[in-house]
């Protein structure tokens, strides 16, 4: 996070998840859909994180996000259906939280970021004097989208 400038995005390759139809993990990788329009994303590694390999999981298509290109404080990767925890700080020497919320990380015109309540989508990467932290996502946490629904 830079206290002064925005979260900008880098190159990227295209990063999707989905959950898996077998067992209902989340599993990441690459997008794809097959001419009897199974869904699937694709893994180089296995499950046990040493087996390489092209490893094909049919996914639920409804559960599909992507992967917006930006990491939240901590490092990990924010995705298009995740909650995250912003904290607005002042911009004063104090450095004081003036607003804490939870939101649901979405996609809306060509955009990633988290509607507030004036309707309006801030995209993530506009961020200043900010922390923004990954708690959880819409399929394993469903109970935190009712407090980031409300922010």
């Amino acid at each position: 996070m830079n206290s002064y400038g925005g979260r900008g995005m880098k190159a990227m390759r295209l990063k999707f998840r989905g959950r898996r139809k077998s067992d209902g993990k989340l599993v990441y990788g690459y997008y794809w859909q097959n001419e009897s329009g199974n869904h699937f994303i694709r893994t180089l590694w296995d499950e046990d994180g040493v087996t390489s390999g092209i490893f094909d999981h049919e996914i639920d298509p409804e559960t599909v996000c992507q992967c917006t290109g930006i990491k939240d404080d901590n490092g990990k990767e924010i995705y298009e259906g995740d909650i995250i925890k912003i904290t607005i700080r002042s911009w004063d020497r104090t450095g004081r939280n003036l607003h804490t919320g939870y939101y649901l990380v979405e996609y809306k015109n060509g955009k990633f970021g988290v509607v507030f309540r004036d309707k309006h989508l801030t995209t993530l990467d506009s961020f200043h004097n900010t922390t923004i932290e990954k708690v959880g996502n819409v399929f394993e946490n469903p109970e935190m989208l009712n407090e980031a629904m409300t922010q």
